[in-house]
């Protein structure tokens, strides 16, 4: 009947063009084949118009509905967010994403069209006239007649005729129109905006529209039958009192109306009987609440959701900017369904390794269950599957109250495998979040490096000495300066770095050059051996505060090249250091080292002090590596293996020659000169190569006759090699 008075009335009128589309609406004005929306007092919907990260994702999951502005996210990201935290759609937590569509305004007033507007209502002749000023036709000029669109000022939006025929097609088929919000974004519904443009009260100068705004609705429910609609306000449709309205009322095509600013609005529970009167009809719809108040206004927060509670409506309080996602409503539930909420950072947001253990924090959150537990998930395994992780429940959390934070240490776990770890918090109804926030941690070195060089050497309480069995003992008194008299030796090492320290009987002074002798590949015919040891044959070493490559030709020819990385730290009469694993290029499949310390005096004839082993000649402290289950490792071992850089030609040379080498993937590459003191001459290449041989001439015109070094850096690997200029 309703809809037939409708057509009755169009006629009257002469609004021939609509004849067709409202016979259409007399058979699908109803919305029997969508499920009912999800919606009451015990369900949860957000509001937010803001821009789409991560973090924004998994919260908007918390909520059974999203309205959302379609232009600030993607296809993919709504995609995710319809199919809710578990990530499968179909499922009891999926979302259901609603994209906003103002109907009753264009956010633009310049668009020309068909040249035919803007248009007003003409009361003394029951007529639209179009003033043909060069406007779509849509745009209205009730307001003042000055043959412009009006202007919403509180929006800068322009009112619209919603029964022009051109702008059903524009809201239809723009670039962001409808069919782009719910067919290629993905959307399950429009909610519609500026219905209220169209309230029949006067003198509001577009009341002549009410009939053509319930067409346009009824329009958008026979054009998408299976999509949602949800109305915001239009409460004069609800209105009996109010004869046109409410004979072309929208309670047909709608499956929910918005009641935005219901606390403000004046005989709010008067309007709320009228709207639950017409929702709770055969042919009614869901109905949630909309209001911006601050959070300092508890009390106000309260009497509200107490209110729209009691109405049994969806209800939501946001700030009237709409980018913020806020849960004042969401722990409010007379029966608690929902999980603890992150008040900042959401999950895990550190993992700090030491020996055989982790140390996890993470930030506070909300929820009306109280008290708060946290469980643990960790595993080895990749991908981490939370299902199948190791799970410890309601762990002895502590507390920081200076910044929020909670921390728990996971022990019994195993060097220099990596873990996997999910902190996830419960109520004391059972309700747990579902963040997947995953670190991982590789004990000992964790997310930062085994050892602080520092100066403090708390870090070396737990690492054994080098220099005790099966290794050589130092023995302490051995020389008569106590400055310059070697106590012990400790090593280790985590993924990225070698560690080494030793302590004296006095303290440091600079009297002495103080030396670390490695053999990197265990190979005592290879490198410098000092005073022709047979014990080791050192290709890296440490010089007081340098640190350096051998580039001589073997035995005791000294001759260095300087390299770059090693932290080091001294304390009256202790020293810490950390060179990068990078530079043992040579480690053979032991994965041991062979070590040497010595010192002598800084004067010459730099006569010798002290030395470790004391039996230098025949014995060295080894150090084994610890194998890392780190597949970087092995990709950089791999790397080592392909890396060269060959002896230039010709040499030796005047005044040109070749420098080739080769790299087993992209790499950025530095090329270097020095003189024998260590000191750089000339980069001759800063840059980015490809995988493969590479070529470059030296031209020494510039340069007196002499020995040289050229080094080649690349992935925390340097190659030094020697030439000879001779004029």
């Amino acid at each position: 009947m309703r809809v037939l008075n409708k057509l009755i009335i169009f006629l009257c009128k002469a609004y021939l063009p609509c004849f067709i589309s409202i016979l259409i609406f007399s058979s699908t004005s109803t919305n029997a084949q969508l499920a009912k929306l999800p919606i009451n007092n015990s369900k949860d919907y957000l509001c937010y118009y803001g821009n789409w990260d991560q973090e924004k994702l998994f919260r908007a999951k918390d909520f059974d509905l999203v309205i959302l502005e379609p232009s600030n996210i993607t296809a993919a990201q709504i995609s995710e967010l319809k199919k809710g935290h578990d990530g499968i759609k179909g499922t009891d937590d999926d979302v259901i994403v609603i994209g906003y569509v103002s109907i009753g305004e264009d956010h633009i007033g310049n668009r020309t069209g068909d040249g035919r507007g803007p248009c007003y209502y003409d009361y003394s002749i029951s007529q639209i006239v179009y003033t043909n000023k060069g406007y779509a036709s849509w745009y209205l000029d009730d307001a003042d007649h000055n043959n412009l669109p009006d202007e919403n000022s509180s929006w800068g939006s322009y009112y619209v005729n919603a029964g022009d025929s051109l702008w059903r097609d524009f809201l239809k088929n723009n670039p962001t129109g409808t069919d782009n919000t719910l067919v290629i974004k993905g959307c399950d519904g429009l909610f519609l905006d500026t219905i209220d443009s169209a309230s029949p009260w006067s003198p509001w100068p577009y009341r002549w529209m009410v009939v053509q705004m319930s067409d346009l609705v009824g329009w958008l429910r026979q054009t998408y039958p299976d999509k949602y609609l949800i109305a915001n306000r239009g409460l004069f449709y609800f209105d009996s009192s109010l004869t046109t309205a409410y004979e072309h009322s929208i309670r047909p095509y709608i499956d929910a109306d918005m009641f935005e600013s219901y606390y403000k609005e004046y005989d709010r529970q008067g309007w709320a009987q009228k709207v639950n009167n017409e929702a709770n009809k055969p042919d009614g719809f869901k109905v949630i609440a909309l209001d911006y108040i601050d959070p300092a206004q508890a009390s106000q927060i309260n009497q509200q959701i107490s209110e729209v509670f009691s109405y049994n409506w969806g209800d939501y309080i946001t700030k009237i900017s709409l980018d913020v996602i806020r849960y004042d409503v969401f722990h409010k539930h007379t029966i608690d369904q929902n999980p603890p909420t992150w008040n900042t950072a959401i999950g895990i947001t550190s993992a700090q390794a030491s020996n055989n253990s982790v140390t996890l924090k993470w930030k506070e959150l909300t929820d009306q269950s109280l008290p708060l537990k946290f469980n643990v998930y960790y595993s080895a395994q990749t991908p981490f599957d939370i299902n199948s992780a190791t799970k410890m429940s309601n762990v002895n959390a502590t507390l920081n109250p200076l910044d929020g934070s909670y921390s728990f240490t996971v022990t019994g776990l195993t060097n220099f495998i990596k873990y996997y770890f999910v902190v996830r918090a419960e109520d004391a109804v059972g309700n747990e979040d579902k963040n997947l926030q995953i670190l991982s941690s590789t004990p000992p070195n964790g997310t930062s490096n085994l050892m602080h060089i520092d100066g403090l050497f708390d870090d070396w309480l737990n690492i054994p000495k080098l220099d005790q069995a099966p290794n050589p003992i130092e023995n302490t008194g051995d020389v008569t300066e106590i400055n310059a008299d070697f106590k012990d030796i400790w090593a280790t090492n985590d993924s990225s770095y070698l560690y080494l320290s030793y302590d004296l009987l006095g303290i440091f002074s600079s009297s002495y050059f103080y030396h670390i002798f490695i053999d990197s590949d265990n190979n005592p015919l290879t490198g410098y051996r000092y005073q022709d040891s047979s014990s080791i044959g050192a290709e890296l070493m440490i010089e007081n505060d340098s640190f350096w490559q051998y580039t001589g030709s073997g035995g005791s020819d000294w001759s260095w090249s300087p390299l770059s990385g090693m932290v080091k730290s001294n304390s009256s009469s202790r020293t810490e250091l950390s060179i990068p694993l990078n530079y043992l290029t040579q480690i053979p499949s032991s994965n041991k080292l062979g070590l040497m310390i010595q010192d002598n005096l800084s004067t010459q004839p730099y006569s010798l002090v002290d030395i470790a082993p004391d039996d230098f000649a025949n014995q060295f402290f080894e150090y084994q590596i610890q194998i890392l289950s780190d597949i970087a490792w092995q990709d950089h071992n791999n790397f080592q293996r392909s890396f060269s850089l060959s002896q230039n030609y010709p040499n030796p040379f005047n005044p040109s020659t070749t420098i080739q080498f080769n790299l087993p993937k992209s790499s950025f590459v530095k090329l270097k000169i020095y003189n024998l003191l260590g000191e750089e001459l000339i980069s001759l290449m800063n840059q980015q190569l490809t995988a493969g041989e590479h070529k470059l001439i030296f031209n020494g015109d510039n340069f007196p006759s002499g020995i040289y070094l050229y080094s080649l850096i690349t992935e925390g690997l340097t190659v030094t090699k020697k030439m000879t200029l001779i004029k």
